[in-house]
This record gives structure tokens, sequence and C-alpha cells, in this order.
């Protein structure tokens, strides 16, 4: 089993192996075995895939591009931000240094299927507002 058939990586004495073949289900095993007590495991669902990502900001970019909210053009940004925090849910608190701010999820936070949820609903919503979808 050689590294450049494995992904891996390593930073600050941490390594993350993705598995995606029986090689690096091996080295997984095989780095859990050897772990000392105390070590940290982490199990995670799979980030989004590439492909995946471009279609939520091309759909956002469609948003943007041809849909007003309360009568304003919010920037692609703005748009993410709105589209995540009605999905999600939001906290609104008082800042630091007076006015508010709004705490929600973050969309590089999320997992192919918390991004394929979230994506429906982008859809849903553009097309009753008559949003026409590019691909990219």
């Amino acid at each position: 089993m050689t590294q450049a058939d494995i992904k891996t990586w390593v930073k600050d004495r941490t390594t993350i192996v993705t598995i995606e073949s029986e090689k690096s289900r091996d080295l997984a095993h095989k780095l859990l075995d050897e772990s000392p007590d105390g070590t940290i495991f982490e199990l995670r669902p799979p980030r989004r895939s590439d492909d995946q990502n471009r279609r939520f900001h091309a759909s956002i970019r469609s948003v943007a591009r041809q849909a007003e909210w309360c009568g304003d053009s919010l920037s692609e940004e703005d748009w993410k931000r709105l589209f995540l925090a009605s999905f999600y849910g939001q906290l609104v608190v008082k800042s630091l240094l007076g006015g508010f701010v709004v705490l929600s999820k973050k969309s590089s936070e999320m997992n192919r299927a918390d991004l394929a949820e979230l994506q429906e609903f982008i859809y849903a919503w553009g097309t009753e507002h008559g949003v026409i979808f590019e691909e990219e």
C-alpha cells in the first residue's frame, strides 16, 4: 500500500484518511489499532462534491440575477445567507458594538446530504418566483 494510492492529509499531527477503497480502509484500521489511549477518532460524512458545489453557486447566482427580496436586489452572498438562514433557522443577537448580528449555519460546513436539501429548497423557491436556473 503506497501513500499515492490513498488520500490522506496531515496537519499539526492530525491525520485525515478519506475512505475510498479497501486500501484506505485498511490504513484507517491500522492507524486506529496503533493509536495510543486517549487518541480522538472522528468519523464524518463525505464533504460535498465539486460538481455539487458548482451547482449550488450557479443556483445562487441565478437567483441573484433574476429575483428581488422585499423590492431589493441582493448580492450572491446575501442570497446565500438568506437561504441558509431561512432553511436552517437563525439566531439574531445584539452586536458587541451595537446593532444586531444574524448567526446561522455556514455553507462551507455542509455535507453532501445537507447541501442537497438546501439546493432543493433554492430550486423550489426560485421556481415559485420565476427564476430560470443556469447549469453553471
